[in-house]
């Protein structure tokens, strides 16, 4: 569903601490060129929105949700609204724990405080020139590894990448047909294959059935509306239902919160 750019790898060696914490900004339509880093990344979403692109899929992190890329993993991140981040770069070598996979996060207050903190305590020890360590980062760290560790997984908000190109098929012309009736013979004509391979294919590499990931489909593509501007009943059509009931009905499913709430806090 999304073209390759060329590789800009992150040589960048880890720092004395073992960690790296800032706050960014992109605007609204932001790519970041694929590249990869040396360390693991935790992009905590403040305001705004993140997809992260990669060879194993996407995964799409909404405000207050963060998005974690292991080391080395080639990725493309782009912004659909105007965003803020907070990223903290963790080395593994040093960390036990951390997760080995990309993953949407699910984040606690306390993981917010321990990021924001990191990101504070990193600040003053560059303008004043506190060791690394001294102060309160070294009490940070370890509670920030483990809310990490620990953190549940969003795994409704990452689509994988099919390894086989008539499954490829199929998911694009998903993706580019939220509307209507979803046949399974139509997908299979699409794929060049019968409707046992088509299925088994779905099985084997995404864990979903045709209808599963149409729906997680939708909701990406609907997270990406809402942090676009649209509204609700805007969303709710362009994305294939028949009504916002429909739609609201399955996002407070799925997200556990209504699309209006989830629209207030993305506001912040």
């Amino acid at each position: 569903m999304f073209a390759s750019p060329s590789r800009s790898p992150d040589v960048t060696s880890a720092p004395p601490s073992g960690i790296e914490a800032m706050r960014i900004e992109h605007e609204a339509g932001k790519v970041v060129a694929e590249h990869d880093h040396a360390q693991g990344q935790l992009a905590f979403v403040l305001k705004g929105a993140l997809t992260i692109i990669s060879a194993e899929g996407w995964w799409v992190a909404p405000p207050g949700q963060a998005v974690w890329v292991p080391p080395h993993l080639l990725h493309e991140a782009r912004y659909s609204k105007n965003s803020v981040l907070i990223k903290v770069l963790l080395d593994m070598q040093r960390f036990a724990g951390l997760p080995q996979t990309c993953r949407v996060l699910s984040v606690s207050p306390l993981m917010r405080e321990l990021a924001l903190a990191a990101v504070d305590c990193l600040t003053v020890q560059t303008q004043s020139a506190v060791p690394a360590s001294g102060g309160l980062l070294p009490l940070i760290i370890p509670l920030l590894v483990e809310t990490i560790s620990t953190a549940d997984d969003w795994a409704f908000l990452h689509v994988p990448q099919a390894q086989d190109s008539r499954l490829r098929l199929a998911i694009d012309y998903i993706w580019q047909h939220l509307h209507g009736r979803l046949e399974m013979a139509e997908l299979a004509a699409v794929a060049h294959c019968s409707e046992r391979t088509l299925a088994r294919l779905f099985s084997s590499e995404t864990g979903l059935s045709p209808g599963q990931l149409r729906e997680r489909l939708r909701l990406i593509r609907a997270l990406e509306l809402l942090a676009q501007g649209y509204s609700v009943t805007q969303t709710a059509l362009e994305v294939g239902y028949s009504s916002s009931t429909s739609f609201t009905s399955m996002f407070s499913r799925v997200m556990g919160l209504s699309p209006r709430t989830y629209l207030q806090r993305m506001a912040g």
